[in-house]
């Protein structure tokens, strides 16, 4: 059965891929952020509403790190915030959040303009909204701010980083997805999908090792009075291919379709706990 929730939280909300799904966490709601929190699965392409955080978040990054059962949410918060509730962690097993006290910086971004999870899965990389770098290690709960000065460039046209097991990945301009290796700052944009240009993706996402997935809104034509705000959802696969001494990378849409509608119809939304 598929569960439809309106309103959708969507824009600023925060993506988690876990073995059971994905969670969309916080955004704005009428410009407005949002405690709200949904799971999407894949499998059958239901979604459904969890509990909902402490505090409303938007811009937030979300990370749930290997061997971990909890889901770790910094910023995104209101000027009110410190280091007391500035983050918090959702645990899978309960199905409860919990305010997480950590080790923070003097100078806490209120939003993460990018985060990716390293490779040695303990630590978390983040991108403040001033291009500052921060490292959140789960093991010592700490959350510092990097001491050489080093900052990021051009973030506003690069969203939604991704490390995968050998590539980052992550969202460019104009439908674009953009990539390179760990050890090369020059990005790439991976070919085959020119059909994506012509959609708003509003979200790239880890869907499993093989697989990239992304969200787009859609409006079907039509009368205003009659339109609905469609979230569709598609999944990636990417193959290599060698150009003259360099390489491309290729990817094909292995599936996609409409997942999430504005309208609820004889649709009604549930709320429950996924695994």
């Amino acid at each position: 059965m598929d569960y439809y929730l309106d309103p959708a939280p969507v824009e600023g909300s925060c993506f988690v891929r876990t073995d059971w799904g994905i969670y969309v966490i916080g955004g704005l709601i009428n410009g407005k952020p949002t405690s709200e929190v949904m799971f999407f699965d894949p499998t059958d392409h239901t979604v459904l509403r969890i509990a909902p955080m402490k505090m409303a978040r938007s811009g937030a990054s979300a990370s749930c790190l290997m061997g971990e059962s909890k889901i770790y949410v910094f910023g995104g918060c209101s000027d009110s915030a410190d280091s007391s509730n500035w983050a918090e962690v959702y645990d899978r097993a309960t199905g409860t959040w919990e305010f997480l006290s950590v080790s923070a910086p003097p100078k806490m971004p209120l939003k993460i303009q990018q985060s990716v999870v390293l490779d040695d899965k303990k630590h978390v990389y983040a991108v403040g909204e001033d291009s500052q770098i921060f490292n959140f290690s789960v093991t010592e709960c700490k959350f510092e701010a990097a001491e050489d000065g080093i900052s990021e460039s051009d973030l506003e046209n690069k969203n939604d980083w991704l490390m995968t097991d050998e590539a980052l990945f992550c969202r460019g301009t104009g439908g674009r997805i953009l990539w390179r290796l760990p050890c090369n700052l020059a990005w790439n944009e991976v070919k085959g999908l020119e059909e994506l240009q012509q959609q708003h993706i509003i979200k790239l996402f880890i869907y499993n090792h093989e697989r990239l997935a992304i969200f787009w809104e859609a409006r079907p034509q039509g009368p205003d009075d009659q339109q609905i705000l469609e979230l569709w959802y598609a999944e990636i696969t990417f193959q290599p291919r060698m150009n003259g001494r360099v390489w491309d990378l290729w990817g094909n849409i292995e599936w996609s379709g409409a997942v999430l509608s504005s309208d609820l119809g004889s649709s009604s939304s549930s709320s429950t706990r996924p695994p």
